[in-house]
């Protein structure tokens, strides 16, 4: 994958993909979190915050471990 940036003309087809990715993301996250938290607020209504610090610590951990170089 790193051969396609030394490339001109595919430099913007990767950084297309990239922001493509990203912006599938953010919509999947809205939607994720607005129904946990639609689903949850008569029950507890902070719990949709613990399942964001949730994801947030399996990504610090996921991105400690290949800086650690273990992936």
């Amino acid at each position: 994958m790193v051969y396609l940036l030394h490339t001109w003309h595919c430099t913007g087809a990767v950084f297309g993909a990239i922001a493509s990715v990203e912006v599938l993301c953010v919509m999947l996250g809205a939607l994720t979190f607005n129904t946990i938290y639609s689903k949850t607020l008569d029950v507890a209504s902070g719990f949709v915050f613990l399942v964001m610090a949730a994801f947030y610590a399996v990504a610090c951990v996921l991105l400690l471990s290949v800086y650690q170089g273990y992936f």
